[in-house]
């Protein structure tokens, strides 16, 4: 690497490039970069102090990898575990193939090193190139996270236009032009808030659909369902309120239940202008039973009329993935997933633990029946 280059740990007078910098990966908006970056690392729930390492060019941020403080908790009797878990990685395009990811990598682990977290996570890593990367540096994969997904016909027509027209000469540059997507894909919640908040979907339904998390009921339906032991995030009432902040996650939820709730969906889409913005995501799904489950499930798709919707089911049993593929469920985006995406990585910080001891609780992590997994634990959620 050359002497023009230096790695750095985060400072607060870095915050702008940053941000600027962050206009190839989270927006290109440099005032939501903003709030982003603030909320996820200097309001996070475990971690206070940013911890992003920057890679320097003559003094201007061209490079950064962000770690962020994650609360999992697993094993019989369940134990929680404060963590720190990998995202945010970019390199500037005219600093590429330098050498500067890897110098990243090994500045961020031997800071690391000193915290008190026991192993790093990438928690629904999604780009090939990233995860191969890591794959490198020591890291190793629990396990493909499988997206199923409900996509409607017209959607996928739009879609392939879309494609077709990056390949046109000229023209490649509109792709995602507004005018080439439709009601349903620039408001995908559009049929959902048709109403006034708290409507039920359907007469007699026992499910409302509301703008605000019930955070204090939705932590105490966790609670007293109980955990099996698997690897999962604590959801608690902090996190949750700190989680439905995420300045580019938009969110609706469906309840069952009033004086006490017995079960809740939360879906989301993401909104910023470089992802997949007409996507929404059953971030997350907790019921006291199964016929709860399958109704606020046949809620959100008949309320919803969602042109995509989409899950991921790496933890779900026989009987969950068969009601979402009687819904029309069906898995998405070949693409990626032949390749192992999107996936959970794990590495410890010590680089001399044997496999057979990269344990949380009394779980091996390697095991993919281990954990409990679902899209609210990602920066997807």
């Amino acid at each position: 690497m050359s002497a023009e280059y230096e790695i750095v740990k985060y400072r607060p007078e870095l915050k702008e490039q940053v941000v600027e910098l962050q206009k190839e990966l989270w927006s290109s908006d440099a005032s939501r970069n903003r709030r982003f970056l603030e909320w996820k690392y200097e309001k996070n729930p475990y971690f206070r102090e940013p911890l992003i390492y920057v890679a320097l060019h003559r003094g201007q941020a061209i490079g950064m990898r962000g770690f962020h403080g994650v609360k999992l908790e697993a094993g019989t009797p369940s134990r929680a575990f404060p963590v720190l878990a990998a995202g945010d990685a970019l390199i500037a395009p005219a600093h590429r193939d330098r050498g500067l990811v890897t110098q990243i990598l090994k500045t961020a682990y031997a800071d690391l090193a000193e915290s008190d977290s026991r192993y790093l996570f990438s928690l629904g890593a999604s780009s090939r190139v990233n995860v191969l990367g890591l794959l490198t540096s020591g890291w190793k994969s629990v396990g493909p996270l499988r997206p199923m997904g409900q996509v409607t016909t017209k959607a996928m027509r739009r879609q392939q236009v879309r494609r077709a027209i990056t390949r046109l000469p000229f023209v490649w540059r509109y792709h995602d032009a507004r005018f080439l997507f439709s009601a349903d894909e620039r408001q995908p919640f559009r049929h959902l808030d048709a109403a006034t908040p708290g409507r039920r979907p359907g007469e007699g339904s026992p499910v409302t659909i509301e703008r605000r998390p019930r955070l204090d009921a939705m932590a105490e339906l966790v609670e007293r369902l109980g955990h099996d032991g698997r690897v999962r995030h604590v959801r608690d009432s902090e996190y949750l309120g700190w989680r439905f902040q995420n300045p580019f996650s938009e969110y609706r939820f469906l309840y069952w239940g009033e004086a006490r709730l017995e079960g809740y969906l939360v879906l989301n889409r993401r909104t910023s202008d470089l992802e997949n913005w007409t996507r929404v995501h059953i971030a997350d799904l907790e019921a006291s039973d199964a016929r709860i489950r399958s109704e606020l499930l046949s809620a959100a798709v008949t309320a919803g009329r969602f042109p995509e919707l989409v899950t991921w089911t790496a933890s779900l049993s026989e009987e969950e993935i068969q009601l979402l593929k009687h819904l029309g469920f069906a898995p998405v985006d070949a693409e990626v997933t032949t390749r192992g995406c999107p996936c959970v990585l794990v590495r410890p910080l010590r680089d001399d633990l044997p496999e057979t001891e990269w344990v949380l609780g009394d779980r091996p992590l390697l095991d993919t029946k281990n954990w409990d997994w679902r899209v609210l634990y990602s920066m997807r959620g």
